[in-house]
């Protein structure tokens, strides 16, 4: 199978629950609301349940690693932002900053139901009441998927190579640091203002996200540290645990959306490697309580802070 025909086949994916909910013969706010407390009823159950599986009386936990980490995640949470920011400018034209972050608020209040295709469905319908195309909506979505699965590769490559050799890791950023300073060199020569600037835009917005991923790592450090010692030179083998964790999420996710807890199973088989699996339950538990309720919280702060700048604008 070709690959763009592939491209083709996942987008129609994404796209299949946003038209299912269009053909319903209800208010378009209405279905939104409902989809919406289904999710939250569905974090609220499951992180109630994850909190119970906490190991009892096996790990205790210090609280000033959980707050390094939550800050951590609040850094990567505007990252991602500002990522978003830059790549849907590029796709779905230019919106305020603010539209951007409401767009992202919202649909991450919808993604906890199976498969990320609500939340890319709730996207396409936000931006479609701006008179933007929903398919852009899913196109820029499909880039954002794109960039966190090939950094995540790259930097699993690049951690692996690290801890069989350095040079050989260092040879291999080296060489991809050079393909991309070449290809800015044959436009900045080649290709006129206009190429130039979407050039670094687009470059702009990979970064934003791709930068997330050693940040992450040491997001996933600061929780080890929280129930066991973890030094710092061990840093390069928790990012590539991390890493590792992820990508088979990202993965089985998009094979098998039911599987939401992929990254958390992988992320638990691989710290039992090195530490006691009650530690490992601890840190998979805490990984995903954190990401969990840090994504529903933030975005839900977001909103409320978006709606009372509004009306005190209208009541200035």
């Amino acid at each position: 199978m070709a690959p763009g025909s592939a491209a083709r086949r996942l987008q129609r994916w994404l796209r299949l629950p946003y038209l299912k909910v269009r053909s319903l013969p209800l208010p378009w706010r209405l279905i939104w609301r409902v989809i919406t407390a289904l999710s939250l009823v569905a974090v609220t159950v499951g992180a109630y349940r994850m909190y119970r599986d906490l190991p009892q009386g096996e790990v205790q936990a210090r609280p000033i690693f959980l707050a390094v980490a939550l800050g951590i995640y609040l850094l990567t949470f505007g990252m991602h932002l500002m990522g978003w920011h830059r790549l849907s400018g590029l796709v779905c034209g230019d919106l305020r900053f603010r539209q951007n972050v409401e767009a992202v608020a919202r649909s991450n209040l919808v993604k906890y139901l199976p498969t990320i295709a609500w939340y890319i469905a709730n996207r396409a319908h936000y931006y479609g009441r701006q008179a933007i195309p929903q398919g852009r909506a899913v196109t820029a979505s499909f880039y954002e998927l794109g960039f966190m699965i090939g950094a995540n590769a790259a930097f699993l490559g690049i951690v692996w190579l690290f801890r069989l050799d350095p040079r050989a890791a260092a040879a291999a950023f080296a060489a991809l640091a050079g393909s991309w300073l070449l290809v800015m060199g044959r436009v900045w020569l080649r290709r006129g203002a206009r190429a130039r600037r979407r050039l670094w835009r687009w470059s702009g917005a990979f970064l934003w996200y791709a930068l997330t991923w050693p940040l992450a790592g040491v997001f996933l450090w600061a929780i080890i540290n929280a129930y066991t010692l973890a030094p710092l030179a061990m840093l390069a083998t928790i990012l590539w645990i991390w890493l590792a964790a992820s990508l088979a999420g990202y993965l089985l996710s998009l094979s098998l959306g039911f599987l939401a807890i992929a990254r958390e199973i992988t992320l638990t088989v691989l710290l039992a490697q090195i530490w006691p699996l009650p530690v490992a339950l601890a840190c998979a538990i805490t990984v995903k309580l954190l990401l969990t309720v840090g994504e529903v919280v933030t975005s839900l702060g977001l909103l409320a802070w978006l709606r009372l700048t509004v009306e005190r604008s209208d009541n200035g």
